[in-house]
């Protein structure tokens, strides 16, 4: 896995309608970027922690992930597992990934979500509409997050 930055800069926009190429979502929800990916918060949550990694590069279904990225994600769910197990003493987690409409994908920008489960965790939430986070909790799960991807 490529070396994860320490230094959280955004790329422009490459999608002018998709969420997860607008700056202000990154910014606001972003909690650790690698070369080719974000970690992101996500806003509307399963469980405490539910993360989103999303390729920096637009592109809508999994298959068009190149070898190098995909190394690279799968390197990253593994950073992500270490820190449920570390931080919030969870082992157990869930990844959903959906590729196109008719399989549940809301916003057409490839993105893993990764769950940590908790005891009791409501699995329907993963599937149903769950609310979406205030903009004060947003920032508050983001920044106990955050040192916990820098590398030494």
């Amino acid at each position: 896995m490529a070396e994860m930055a320490s230094v959280l800069t955004s790329r422009p926009s490459q999608t002018p309608n998709c969420p997860f190429c607008n700056p202000e979502v990154i910014e606001r929800q972003r909690v650790a970027e690698t070369d080719s990916f974000r970690v992101l918060y996500c806003l509307t949550p399963a469980s405490a922690g539910n993360l989103l990694l999303v390729p920096k590069r637009h592109m809508t279904r999994f298959e068009e992930l190149d070898r190098k990225e995909a190394a690279e994600l799968f390197g990253l769910i593994q950073k992500t597992q270490a820190i449920f197990k570390k931080y919030y003493g969870l082992p157990d987690y869930i990844l959903v990934q959906k590729n196109g409409k008719n399989a549940g994908q809301s916003v057409p920008h490839i993105h893993v979500h990764a769950i940590p489960c908790p005891p009791g965790l409501d699995l329907t939430r993963i599937i149903n509409y769950r609310p979406a986070l205030s903009k004060e909790e947003m920032r508050k799960c983001v920044d106990e997050l955050k040192p916990l991807f820098l590398f030494p």
